[in-house]
C-alpha cells in the first residue's frame, strides 16, 4: 500500500501500534552498506508500445497487473509472450553486471524472472544459481564468483552468504520492501568484515524508477514509525519512574 496516511493520523497510529511493535537492537557493529543506483538506457519503442496499447509483438497483457509485470520484465531485458517464450528486448543490464564482475569480486545477483537467470548464465557461463548447501559452500570457499538468487531464496533463514563476499546487485527490484531487506541483509549481517556495496540497475523511463521510488517512501515510512513508537515507549517509561 503506497498511498499516504490521512493528514492527522500519524499521531493516532503511533500509540496504537507501540504495544504490539518490537524493534531489537542487536548490538553488533556492522560494516557500512552503501548504495549505488547504475542507470541503463534501451531502445524504448516496444516498452512504450506495450505501455500504450497493452500489446507488442506476441506479448499482450489483459489487465494492468499484467501490464506492470510485463514492463518490469521488458526493462530487465526480454519479456514472456502468452505462450511462455522469451523475446529478448536488449542487453543494458547485462552490460552494467558485466562492469561490476569484471572489478573481481564475488557477486551476489538477485533476479526475478527465469528468463534473467538464462540470459546472465549466457553472458556468464561462470554464474552459478543458488540451491543451498552446495553452492553456499563454494560461494564460502571462493570457488564462486557470480551466484545468481530469486530474493525469495535469499530470504529468511539464510545465513553464510557474508563470508563470500560483499557486493549484491540487484538485476530486477521488488515491489516488497521485506523481500528487498531481508535478501540484503544476507550479505549485510554479523560475519561480514567488509563494506557492503549495494548496486541497483535501473532503466531509464521504465517502471524501474517508479519501484525505488516506492522502495525508499516504505522504507522511510517503516523508519518514521519505528522512531515514533521509541519516543512513546522513552516517555510511557519515564512516566513511570516519576509515578
Amino acid at each position: 500500500h503506497t498511498r499516504p496516511l490521512k493528514q492527522g493520523a500519524h499521531p493516532l497510529l503511533h500509540p496504537t501500534v507501540a504495544a504490539v511493535m518490537l524493534s531489537v537492537q542487536t548490538g553488533d557493529e556492522l560494516p557500512e552498506r552503501i548504495h549505488t543506483v547504475l542507470e541503463v538506457e534501451f531502445d524504448m519503442r516496444r516498452y512504450v508500445e506495450m505501455e500504450q496499447t497493452f500489446v507488442s509483438g506476441a506479448v499482450s497483457a489483459a489487465n494492468t497487473a499484467v501490464l506492470a509485470g510485463k514492463l518490469r520484465q521488458m526493462a530487465n531485458g526480454a519479456v514472456y509472450d502468452d505462450q511462455r517464450y522469451p523475446h529478448w528486448i536488449h542487453d543494458a543490464k547485462l552490460d552494467a553486471l558485466e562492469e561490476i564482475v569484471e572489478q573481481g569480486e564475488p557477486v551476489l545477483c538477485f533476479t526475478e524472472f527465469q528468463h534473467d537467470q538464462l540470459r546472465i548464465r549466457d553472458r556468464f557461463p561462470q554464474a552459478v544459481v543458488f540451491d543451498g548447501e552446495k553452492s553456499m559452500a563454494a560461494w564460502q570457499a571462493g570457488r564462486i564468483k557470480l551466484l545468481l538468487m530469486h530474493p525469495a531464496s535469499g530470504g529468511h533463514g539464510v545465513d553464510g552468504l557474508q563470508l563470500g563476499g560483499h557486493v549484491v546487485v540487484w538485476f530486477a527490484l521488488p515491489y516488497s520492501l521485506d523481500a528487498y531487506e531481508q535478501a540484503t541483509a544476507r550479505i549485510h549481517r554479523s560475519g561480514q568484515d567488509q563494506n557492503v556495496i549495494v548496486h541497483h540497475l535501473v532503466a531509464k523511463r521504465t517502471v524501474d524508477e517508479h519501484i525505488m521510488r516506492v522502495l525508499a517512501m516504505k522504507g522511510g515510512a517503516q523508519q518514521a514509525l519505528l522512531d515514533a513508537v521509541l519516543v512513546e515507549a522513552v516517555n510511557e517509561l519515564k512516566a513511570r519512574v516519576k509515578a
